[in-house]
């Protein structure tokens, strides 16, 4: 399984993981980011499961595997995506599409404030609906409940 998170640098943290139930003495994760590397990211074992975490560029796609023991391959059944290999079979692959967070948003009076890692945007709340254009280059607008206090 993989999860996303979107990192102050602009880079994404994914973190990698397998169920508790697998059976081993060691698993690592082998792919692009790490050169095919067998020994390079080894996964934690934990009462969670196994689990690591790798730093990735966003807007890319990277195939990867798991393997088991130093000998059997696995692929994550819960990938982005599934590219063929070169010996027959199916690689598991992640893409870092840029993950937006949820935007914070501050109600004072009528006017309002809404933070996200990538981009602000200020407006007016009027009778519980919020209107307002976001400061970057892109052209949205946004409308939604207006909610009180910060969330």
């Amino acid at each position: 399984m993989i999860t996303k998170q979107l990192l102050r640098s602009g880079k994404i943290r994914v973190t990698f993981s397998m169920p508790v139930g697998i059976w081993a003495d060691s698993i690592h994760l082998v792919g692009d980011f790490n050169n095919w590397d067998k020994a390079a990211t080894p996964l934690r074992h934990s009462e969670q499961g196994w689990s690591v975490c790798v730093e990735l560029e966003p807007g890319c796609s990277y195939q990867y595997r798991y393997l088991i023991n130093g000998s059997d391959w696995c692929n994550d059944w819960r990938a982005d995506r599934y590219m063929p290999n070169e010996l027959g079979g199916d690689n598991s692959v992640v893409i870092t599409e840029p993950v937006r967070e949820p935007a914070r948003v501050r109600v004072v009076g009528q006017t309002y404030q809404a933070f996200s890692a990538a981009r602000a945007l200020t407006g007016t709340a009027n009778d519980g609906t919020l209107k307002a254009e976001w400061s970057d280059s892109y052209d949205y607008e946004y409308e939604g409940v207006a909610l009180s206090g910060m969330v």
